[in-house]
């Protein structure tokens, strides 16, 4: 008896596989034949607008601006651009802006929007010393000058020590420029 009640519903499941089967088949067939027949299958549905950052363009108003990986400060720095360089942006977001291209990020107040008049080259007049400035007269009467780094140098109101002074040493000028403790 048991066997006679479960009889129908495995003939219901059965028919309905079967019509879904059909249905599927069909679709197919008339997909198929619209084709062959040249119609025009219905245009597929166009995409949402994107809400993608619109871009400008801007240049770099300094003269050197890093480009990083993130928009943060202390992300690594990714690309270095310099004055005047044009530069293709997205929008700005919490002040920092994407630049499409190198795919880095840079503070938007340091573009501008049309190129910086770069600066003028003006050499600076030579000088004459009549007497040494104050800070080497100092060093001077006290004979010579120690500065084991440059905490002490600073403590002791010289720093920064030139190649010059009393108490310049190269191992506290770490880039060999001539000027320690800068």
């Amino acid at each position: 008896m048991a066997e006679a009640a479960r009889a129908p519903w495995g003939w219901i499941v059965a028919g309905g596989l079967a019509l879904f089967m059909l249905g599927r088949c069909s679709a197919e067939t008339s997909s198929s034949m619209s084709q062959a027949q040249g119609f025009a299958a219905a245009p597929a549905p166009a995409p949402a607008a994107s809400t993608a950052p619109q871009t400008f363009s801007r240049y770099v108003s300094t003269a050197t601006l890093n480009c990083r990986a993130s928009p943060s400060t202390g992300s690594r720095v990714v690309a270095h651009l310099i004055r005047n360089e044009r530069v293709d942006a997205s929008e700005p977001s919490q002040g920092w802006s994407r630049l499409e291209v190198r795919d880095c990020w840079v503070k938007t107040s340091l573009l501008s929007e049309s190129p910086v008049a770069e600066p003028a080259y003006d050499p600076p007049a030579p000088q004459r010393f009549a007497a040494a400035p104050a800070r080497v007269q100092r060093f001077a009467s006290s004979g010579s000058a120690y500065y084991p780094n440059c905490s002490a140098a600073r403590a002791a109101g010289a720093a920064p020590v030139y190649a010059n002074e009393p108490g310049y040493s190269r191992r506290l000028d770490r880039d060999g420029d001539g000027v320690g403790c800068e």
